[in-house]
């Protein structure tokens, strides 16, 4: 299993090799998926992570401190939002770079998909949230109920909507847990 002092390593390598934010993200948090190979219980990551580090407001290697050991995975949702964003791109060239990303983190990455396990997580959960008289992103309320359904934590940087979500434990990368 891999440690701190291994990721870090590493990213200063790619670091050097790649002056590519995104892809230094994908190896560094890939390297935490290939250390702790595939379970149920870790660390699903959001869209919103992925985008942040794609824009260059956070740190690839900020985002994974502390949570070394963790296994992580995606949801088929972030993978459908990462592809939406790819065919929304101005130029076919950021597209095709859109596009190699998506295929980096789905190579990477554990892909947990959408099935009646999570469709039923999602029911309760926006049955409990309406009887709150709250409503949150149909998108973000699908996610999360996917983490929910597996035991999973959610690393985002969106601190509207997770945060709301019953049950759902929060990592906003760099700082501290949330339950909501």
């Amino acid at each position: 299993m891999g440690t701190c002092a291994d990721v870090a390593g590493i990213l200063a390598d790619v670091a050097g090799i790649l002056a590519d934010p995104v892809g230094i993200f994908v190896d560094a948090v890939g390297i935490l998926a290939d250390a702790a190979g595939i379970v149920a219980v870790g660390i699903l990551i959001d869209a919103s992570v992925f985008v942040a580090v794609a824009r260059g407001a956070a740190a690839p290697a900020g985002l994974v401190v502390g949570y070394e050991a963790e296994p992580v995975a995606v949801s088929v949702l972030t993978i459908m939002q990462l592809l939406q964003a790819a065919h929304r791109a101005a130029t076919p060239h950021q597209r095709a770079r859109r596009e190699r990303f998506v295929d980096a983190v789905l190579a990477r990455f554990p892909c947990v998909e959408f099935g009646p396990e999570e469709a039923r997580a999602y029911a309760r959960l926006s049955a409990e949230l309406a009887a709150r008289g709250e409503v949150v992103n149909p998108l973000d309320g699908l996610v999360a109920a996917t983490a929910l359904a597996h035991g999973y934590r959610l690393a985002t940087v969106d601190a509207r909507e997770f945060p709301r979500i019953p049950g759902l434990q929060v990592l906003h990368w760099g700082g501290r847990a949330e339950r909501g």
